[in-house]
């Protein structure tokens, strides 16, 4: 079925009946339709975590420090602490960092694992926050930043073993500043799933920071 949505007002609908067609016997058309509601499945704007013991306690949020060293794992941080206004841009009041720059001895994998997200009766599924990734172009280490997707097997009642790659930036790409939206769909139509943001191969660098995550679905 083809659904197309316009905006109000007189229309012409044309029709061309293909050389080898068939069932073209009968068709609808639907007037007045809305397009399928977005509606919220999950926000969290990082604002009431003192630190990351309630970040987890509370947020149901997990961070991995693969690194072993605590100084470069993702960590709360408060925008009224910059060195300077608009240094982190597009991050406003509490957010989460990684920083490489914070130890000069460690390599990076650090993970920021979200709690269970509940996708089931939503289609087109979507990720939205804000994103502030500063590259150090002067080191030879990649910097890589993944954003991940865990699906839950409903047959075999766990996780997948595997996370599957959503987005990737590396050294190469350049700084990022923006409010990025990204599709789910392929992973997260109609499950439950985690989303780990995972920053690694950085060492002496500079960081990834996120803010304001919603996922968003239609349904």
């Amino acid at each position: 079925n083809e659904q197309f949505f316009s905006a109000a007002g007189r229309h012409t609908l044309r029709l061309q009946i293909a050389d080898s067609a068939t069932n073209l016997d009968s068709f609808g058309i639907q007037f007045g339709a809305s397009p399928p509601a977005r509606r919220v499945i999950f926000q969290d704007n990082f604002e009431g975590y003192a630190n990351t013991d309630t970040l987890r306690l509370r947020g149901g949020w997990s961070i991995v420090n693969g690194s072993g060293e605590p100084s470069v794992a993702w960590s709360i941080q408060h925008s009224g602490s910059e060195p300077r206004p608009g240094f982190f841009a597009g991050m406003n009041d509490n957010y989460l960092i990684a920083d490489s720059g914070q130890n000069q001895r460690a390599r990076t994998d650090e993970a920021l694992v979200s709690p269970m997200i509940d996708c089931r009766g939503f289609s087109r599924v979507r990720l939205l926050f804000a994103n502030n990734i500063a590259f150090n172009g002067h080191n030879d280490s990649p910097q890589n930043c993944d954003i991940d997707v865990n699906v839950f097997d409903e047959a075999s009642n766990q996780w997948s073993s595997q996370w599957a790659t959503v987005v990737h930036w590396e050294r190469h790409n350049g700084n990022v500043t923006a409010r990025e939206l990204v599709s789910l769909a392929s992973w997260a139509d109609g499950k439950r799933i985690r989303l780990r943001w995972r920053f690694h191969e950085a060492k002496w660098d500079h960081w990834w920071a996120l803010d304001n995550v919603q996922v968003t679905g239609e349904g």
